[in-house]
């Protein structure tokens, strides 16, 4: 047994030992593998990081330091590579378990898997004593014999090693080639890549040459620096070329700064460059700011140093020297205007003076304006650096050359001095050069505006353009003329033209000299006014001539004998049309303003609805004004027309109310429209609906103002025509029968014949349209009987009187008495027809008259009957609150009901289209009514809504009642105004006829009088005692006249004058005393028209005047409520200063001449005690008030005096 397991020791140990042996050859292979695969990649990498290093700093060129860098860095990373890779190598020597373990694990789930380290394991005897000695050795035989069977089945592999090898080959091979074939760059690379401080450089692969030839230049623009690249190892316009350059000023230089060039992308012949050699390079380019660089070295001037480099090449260095051009630093002028306009250069505006600072001439001190043609000029350009002389004119000043009389320059130093006298506007472009010949680059331009003294310029400024007047006209002339330097005189002239006879379509033309109107002269001014006034009736013009009005002036210039005649303005020309015409053309323009009318009508009832739909917002409000201003505007119209008419002095009392009418009516349209606009930028939607409704009434009561206006004119002028016509008629009639008369037909000649036939002619026409105008006033009146039945009540009385005098017929008959040549019949005939026909048109003129008292009458009934609707409605509400306490309701709709009914039937009486705005919040509340009602029939009853509809129903019957109050209170107003201007038509007519009466009587004085002349003295007393009579019905049948007592009083003096006047002249007598009486007539007349006039300022004094013995607002009530007078006090106080003048003149002419002069006295007194009691009617009624323009009553204006 011992025998057994000591062979089972011995063959077990022999089985292990071949074991290990196997195992220690495999590791000692395995060590050599993976030494010669390490080895290999260091060494393949290491001359791999030297080919691609040399390769590398062969293309950038590296500098020594990243050279040096590099080769530290190759070194670390190979002792790294070292320590990692062949280190662990070298070393490799794991035990033999562990490589057993190894081993096991390549195989996987084969036949060693669990035997090789088991065995090796089971070896160890200390470790194992007591395990089985047959296990162990046969575990070990058969780790042994399965290791034999798979040893040889690759438990080492030599792949890797191999391609180590192979890599380290290729390497070696590559640098093995670069060493034969480039040896003196390999020797260059190896020393640059190994020994990098040797020093070692590789050859040049590009050259540059520099091609910037510049030795001067100017700071200010920039330097172009220019290099040719010869060779190159890159393509055309690749090549990196830099250039550094840097600032040097007084001697001490600036940092280096690089830019890059730009290359041309193609390869030039060097000869075309500019250098002598041959062959072709690369050109580059670039510009650099000199101007940067000086300035930053904290320089004006200096030095600009630079050098090219390429990749591998550089030039040397070069010097630029940079110098600023020279520039305008000031300039001075001096102006000297000619003699004659040296007094009135300053007023006039004309520059003169020395040394006016002009700047460097880049801004307005440049331009010099006003400079008066002839005048001298010396101008002073300074240089900033000093300019070289020159034999000719520098070509800058070749403007300033061509446009003077005379011109002289030098230059000295850095000035140029011109002088010159100029005759012409100039431009001087200032361009310095200096001795480089660098122009100055800053625009430096002076213009001098030269003015020639111009003749004046002369306007008619009134009127502004032609205008077409009648005979009667006054216009007012007006002339302006400017001057540059002065005005010296002016006139206004005029003359007539007429159209050439027997050419009736040529054009008017005239012969005549310039009659002087007005004339002018004094100290020159830069303006001179003149104006006058042209009477046309002094001309002698009839319609289709014309008047020319011209104005001429005179300036300084043509005073100073230089050889200017007076200027003469265009001629403004004055049509001579017939009155008819005129009332045409006006009635015209009123026709436009009608369409205006009815056209903003239509947009208001746009806005309007759009406020009922959008509600109110801002955009609309701005509609609003916008339609306010357009009614506005419309005021211009009449304003134009009523001064035509005043400056015609068309007398038609119809047409002048009219035109107030409508500008009282747009007045008020636009009042109401601004107030709409405001409430609508206020959201007061309600009231602003309101106020659009204000304004439509108001446009409607124009359209229908203007509507009946225009009936009615037509009416008037028809008949008016007939008159005008007849009279001519009658005229020719009376002459013809004076040079015929007592002859019968056949004993006429042919001419006579035929001019009674002309004449006769003419009749029957006349009574033609006499009977077309009498059937036209019937067929006017019944369109008119609905909306205006005043107005056709007054045609159709008209045209029934036409007919009861028979006017056609009257008119034929005349006509055929003048056949007959009996021209007495004839003009009996003529006389009973215009008769007729003025009675038609005193008919026609009361129309106004009616209709204001009917729409008074209507109004006051109005008025009473909305009162009693609102004590009504009061009422209702009274009995509703009642109800409410109580909660008896029954009843209540009855008494509502009732009031509706009344509401019905005042709105029914109430249809007239100028109470409209009456109308309107009647029917508001004729719906509050309704409401109302149908809340109290409800059942239950709703007494809130109830009386919400009450209320408002109230509300707007108040509203009714004082629109209705308004209207009333404007009839009252226009029928007064009416009655003001028939009572001025009425005084202008006894003013009329009593200056008539002082001519032919002055032409009876200073002599004694033959029987005839007596006889003619009796008519003119009766004339007198007419325009007494006149006077005295005048003052009795104008009711409130004799309530303004001044107007009394000067009625009382005037019914004192005309009878003892009258008196006297009955008698046949024509003395001084009786002149003087006649005079003071005509004067106190004249002031009576002229108090009724209606001034500005009248009204502001008028709204706040109370009634003061007649005293007041044209109309309308005082402070106190009390209804005022006819006449205001400003029309009071007007009369009285005029007859305090008249009787301070008197005073003055009388002197202490007896009994006159104690009349003149007394008078005096009277006068003191009306203007005592007009202070005190005026205090009463509105405390002290002055109207604007006037004296309290009772003080002197300048001029009057006292006995």
């Amino acid at each position: 047994m011992e025998r057994f397991l000591e062979h089972e020791q011995r063959q077990s140990g022999s089985s292990v030992a071949e074991l290990e042996g196997y195992l220690r050859a495999l590791r000692a292979r395995a060590r050599v593998l993976l030494v010669i695969r390490a080895g290999a990649m260091w060494l393949a990498y290491a001359a791999s990081a030297l080919l691609v290093g040399g390769a590398i700093d062969y293309v950038l060129r590296s500098p020594t330091p990243i050279r040096v860098a590099g080769l530290a860095g190759a070194v670390a990373v190979g002792a790294w590579a070292i320590v990692r890779s062949v280190w662990p190598a070298i070393r490799f020597c794991p035990s033999l378990p562990e490589l057993a373990l190894r081993l096991e694990g390549r195989a996987g789930e084969g036949e060693l898997r669990g035997w090789l380290a088991s065995a090796l394991e089971l070896a160890d005897e200390r470790r194992h004593r007591e395990e089985s000695p047959e296990l162990r050795v046969q575990a070990m035989e058969e780790a042994l014999c399965r290791w034999k069977r798979s040893a040889r089945r690759g438990v080492l592999r030599a792949g890797p090693a191999a391609q180590s090898v192979l890599v380290m080959s290729v390497a070696a091979a590559a640098l093995a080639v670069l060493v034969v074939l480039e040896p003196s760059l390999a020797r260059i690379g190896a020393k640059r890549m190994l020994a990098p401080w040797m020093g070692a450089e590789w050859p040049r692969r590009q050259l540059i040459v520099d091609l910037t030839p510049i030795e001067v230049h100017p700071i200010d623009e920039a330097l172009p620096m220019r290099a040719v690249v010869v060779r190159s190892n890159r393509v055309v316009g690749d090549t990196p070329v830099r250039v550094e350059y840097r600032a040097i000023v007084g001697g001490e230089p600036g940092p280096w700064r690089t830019a890059m060039l730009t290359g041309q992308k193609r390869r030039t012949a060097l000869r075309e460059l500019g250098l002598e050699a041959g062959g072709q390079g690369e050109l580059y380019e670039r510009l650099i700011d000199p101007g940067e660089a000086i300035t930053s070295a904290q320089g004006d001037e200096g030095l600009i140093e630079y050098r090219f480099f390429t990749e591998d090449d550089q030039t040397l260095t070069q010097r630029v020297q940079v110098v600023r051009p020279p520039r305008v630093i000031e300039a001075r002028l001096s102006v000297y205007p000619p003699e004659y306009a040296m007094p009135d250069a300053e007023r006039a505006g004309v520059v003169f003076g020395a040394n006016i600072d002009l700047g460097p001439g880049d801004d307005a001190r440049a331009t010099v304006s006003d400079v008066l043609a002839g005048s001298r000029v010396e101008l002073v350009v300074q240089s900033s650096k000093p300019i070289p002389e020159s034999t000719e004119p520098p070509v800058w000043l070749s403007d300033l050359e061509d446009g003077a009389r005379r011109f002289a320059w030098q230059t000295l130093g850095d000035r140029v001095r011109v002088e010159a006298v100029l005759d012409r506007s100039v431009r001087v472009p200032v361009e310095l050069t200096d001795k480089f010949g660098f122009r100055s680059r800053e625009e430096s331009v002076y213009s001098l505006d030269v003015r020639a003294d111009d003749p004046p310029e002369l306007t008619i400024v009134r009127p502004e353009s032609d205008e077409q007047v009648i005979p009667s006209a006054v216009v007012s002339i007006a002339a302006e003329a400017r001057d540059d330097l002065g005005v010296v005189s002016a006139t206004i002239e005029h003359r007539l033209a007429r159209r050439p006879s027997g050419s009736e379509g040529a054009p008017p033309a005239s012969e005549e000299p310039w009659s002087v109107l007005a004339e002018w002269s004094g100290a020159p001014g830069a303006t001179g006014s003149i104006e006058g006034s042209l009477e046309v009736s002094g001309l002698g013009a009839t319609p289709g001539d014309e008047v020319w009005v011209t104005a001429t002036a005179s300036d300084t210039f043509a005073a100073a004998g230089l050889g200017r005649e007076p200027v003469r303005s265009s001629v403004r020309r004055l049509r001579i049309i017939t009155q008819s015409e005129l009332l045409e053309q006006m009635q015209a323009e009123l026709s436009g303003l009608r369409q205006t009318a009815m056209r903003l009508d239509e947009q208001q009832a746009q806005l309007g609805e759009r406020l009922r739909v959008e509600g109110a917002t801002r955009g609309l409000a701005v509609q609003q004004a916008d339609l306010g201003e357009r009614v506005a505007t419309q005021q211009g119209t009449l304003d134009r027309l009523m001064q035509r008419a005043s400056r015609n002095g068309l007398n038609d009392p119809g047409l002048t109310g009219l035109l107030e009418d409508a500008l009282r009516a747009l007045q008020q349209a636009s009042a109401a429209s601004d107030r709409a606009s405001e409430q609508i930028a206020q959201g007061q939607a309600e009231h602003g609906e309101r106020e659009q409704q204000q304004v439509r009434d108001e446009l409607a009561g124009l359209v229908d103002l203007l509507d009946r206006g225009e009936d009615g004119w037509v009416a008037r002028r028809s008949v008016e025509r007939l008159i005008e016509e007849q009279r001519r008629l009658m005229e020719q009639t009376r002459q013809a029968g004076e040079r015929m008369i007592g002859r019968n037909a056949e004993q006429l000649t042919p001419q006579e014949r035929s001019e009674l036939d002309l004449i006769a002619e003419r009749q029957r026409e006349a009574s033609r349209r006499a009977a077309e105008a009498i059937d036209e006033l019937s067929g006017r009146a019944q369109q008119l009987s609905r909306s205006d039945p005043s107005q056709s009540g007054a045609m159709a009385e008209a045209a029934r009187q036409g007919r009861q005098q028979q006017v056609p017929q009257r008119l034929e008959q005349a006509a055929s008495d003048v056949e007959q040549n009996r021209t007495s019949s004839a003009q009996s005939a003529q006389q009973s027809a215009l008769d007729a026909l003025e009675q038609m048109l005193d008919e026609l003129e009361n129309a106004q008259r009616h209709r204001n008292a009917a729409l008074l009458r209507q109004l006051a009934s109005l008025i009473e009957s909305l009162r009693g609707l609102i004590s009504g409605q009061e009422g209702q509400i009274e009995a509703l609150t009642a109800a409410r306490a109580s909660g008896q309701v029954s009843g209540l709709d009855s008494g509502m009901i009732r009031l509706h009914d009344n509401t019905l039937a005042v709105l029914a009486d109430a249809q007239q289209p100028d109470l409209a705005p009456v109308r309107t919040p009647m029917e508001e509340a004729r719906t509050s009514q309704e409401s109302a009602i149908t809340a109290l029939r409800s059942i239950p009853s709703d007494l809130d809504t109830a009386g919400r509809g009450e209320q408002a129903s109230l509300l707007k019957l108040r509203d009714a009642l004082s629109e209705a109050e308004r209207l009333e209170e404007k009839a009252r107003r226009e029928e007064q105004e009416r009655i003001r201007r028939e009572l001025r038509q009425a005084y202008r007519e006894q003013l009329e006829q009593q200056v008539v009466v002082r001519d032919e009587a002055s032409q009876l004085t200073g002599r004694a009088l033959s029987r005839r002349e007596r006889a003619s003295a009796r008519g003119l007393g009766q004339r007198q005692q007419t325009i007494h009579d006149a006077l005295d019905d005048l003052l009795k049948s104008t009711e409130g006249l004799s309530e303004a007592a001044v107007f009394d009083f000067a009625h009382r003096r005037l019914s004192t004058l005309t009878s003892a006047s009258a008196e006297q002249l009955g008698l046949g007598e024509v003395d001084q005393r009786a002149m003087s009486r006649m005079e003071e007539s005509v004067a106190l007349l004249r002031s009576l028209v002229d108090a009724l006039a209606q001034s500005q300022g009248q009204n502001e004094f008028d709204s706040g005047a109370a009634d003061a013995g007649g005293g007041g607002d044209s109309g309308g009530s005082d402070a106190q409520g009390q209804q005022q007078g006819l006449l205001p006090p400003i029309a009071e106080l007007k009369l009285l200063r005029s007859m305090q003048a008249l009787v301070a003149q008197q005073t003055r002419a009388l002197g202490d001449a007896g009994a006159a002069a104690g009349e003149a006295g007394r008078l005096q007194e009277q006068l003191a005690e009306q203007a005592t009691s007009l202070i005190e009617r005026m205090q009463r009624g509105s405390g002290s008030q002055t109207p604007p323009g006037e004296n309290p009553p009772g003080e002197q204006s300048p001029g009057e005096s006292t006995p």
